[in-house]
């Protein structure tokens, strides 16, 4: 049986380590995540932030959205920016401010290519 999470690709953890709202529950940092690599004892993600180049693959997910007409289009469009360089940019800054809060990184030991 596979049971999956929804887990936050930026952790949770960093919204604690900062006195600003970082909106980490937000659509725009909400991922799938197979319950065993987001838990799990000896691979799991639990406070790790994902490896940078897997921000590429958050970016191309909410433009996917964005494009599609997906009703959470426009939240995602009010929290990360109106075009695809302001959203880029966002991501990338939320991204460098949760590096500097913790240099631990996590990357999954299987990578699924589902198109971003």
């Amino acid at each position: 049986m596979n049971t999956y999470n929804i887990d936050q690709f930026i952790p949770l953890s960093m919204q604690f380590k900062s006195t600003l709202d970082l909106d980490l529950n937000g659509v725009w940092n909400l991922v799938l995540s197979c319950q065993d690599w987001n838990r799990g004892e000896t691979h799991g993600k639990f406070a790790r932030l994902p490896k940078d180049y897997l921000l590429q693959r958050l970016y191309k997910r909410n433009d996917y959205l964005i494009e599609s007409n997906h009703p959470l289009k426009e939240t995602i469009i009010m929290r990360t920016g109106k075009n695809s360089q302001q959203r880029a940019n966002y991501l990338n800054t939320m991204y460098g401010f949760a590096e500097s809060l913790s240099r631990a990184k996590w990357k999954p030991r299987i990578e699924h290519d589902i198109g971003f």
